[in-house]
């Protein structure tokens, strides 16, 4: 979304969601108020807002298969896991 943003000319500020407490600390809140709180916020000063760098489309491309291989691995350990276990069963049933 923010390649998009700034591909037709507009600045886009990532805010650091955990930093915000002037919009997420409050009781009451809407898209609608947010939306206008975190403009008014960057009008004033964008470091307000405490700003993340995100990745890029490679480094993006890199994180999905660095967590792919991380849940394969982790799927074939519970695979052996469970196959270790049912054989082992089978053995003290004979």
């Amino acid at each position: 979304m923010r390649i998009l943003i700034e591909a037709v000319g507009h600045e886009a500020i990532v805010a650091n969601a955990r930093e915000l407490q002037a919009v997420t600390g409050r009781v009451h809140r809407s898209d609608a108020h947010d939306a206008r709180q975190l403009a008014r916020l960057a009008r004033v000063d964008a470091q307000i807002l405490n700003p993340v760098d995100l990745r890029n489309t490679a480094q993006q491309a890199d994180m999905f298969i660095l967590r792919a291989r991380t849940a394969l691995a982790g799927t074939r350990l519970l695979c052996e896991a469970v196959g270790r276990a049912r054989s082992s069963r089978s053995k003290a049933v004979d």
